[in-house]
This record gives structure tokens, sequence and C-alpha cells, in this order.
């Protein structure tokens, strides 16, 4: 598991330092051609949403949640907090790997 989240950090990277590279890989797989949509997306996601290392927040598992109860009510028992193992993603932070991407 720790080497796909190397491999996930790696990809941001890829994407984030390399711009053009990424606006190609956009484009194939949106199927889009348009120069200003292309620019648009990459400067929303990829510069302001994307972060450095990824991570999932309580607050993002709050509308799965909902949506889960929709059809089945004892989803909003569930602390979202309690779903998330963020472990090995610190062991990778704190191995100095994200640090040697970056540099």
């Amino acid at each position: 598991m720790e080497a796909f989240l190397k491999a996930l950090i790696e990809s941001i990277h890829f994407i984030k330092t390399k711009r053009l590279e990424a606006l190609s890989i956009l484009s194939h797989y949106t199927r889009t051609t348009d120069p200003e949509a292309l620019s648009i997306t990459y400067s929303e996601y990829v510069q302001k949403v994307w972060p450095q290392i990824p991570d999932i927040q309580p607050e993002d598992l709050t509308a799965v949640l909902e949506q889960q109860a929709e059809t089945n009510p004892k989803a909003l028992e569930i602390n979202p907090a309690e779903l998330i193992y963020d472990a090995l993603m610190e062991n990778v932070v704190r191995s100095g790997f994200v640090k040697q991407v970056y540099r």
C-alpha cells in the first residue's frame, strides 16, 4: 500500500510540475481540445484543489454517509473520523519521500 501512496504522490508531482504534459493527458481523457477550458481546469484543480500530500478529512466523508443514509439510515450514526486510517501516509511523509520528490 505504501508503494501505491508513493506512486500517487509522484503522479501529483508530475501533474503539478509538468503543465504541458498534464494538459495533454487532461485533453486525452476528457476528449477536450479547447485550450481555455483545459487551462481553467488545470488551474482550478491541479493548482488549487490537489494537495502535494493527498489526504482525506472527516468532512470529506460526510456527503457519502448522507447519501448512504438515504437507503440505510444507520449510516448517519457513523463517525466519519473513525473511517480514516492515515498511518500509512504518515509513514510515507515521515520517511522524507515527499520532500525528496518535491525538491
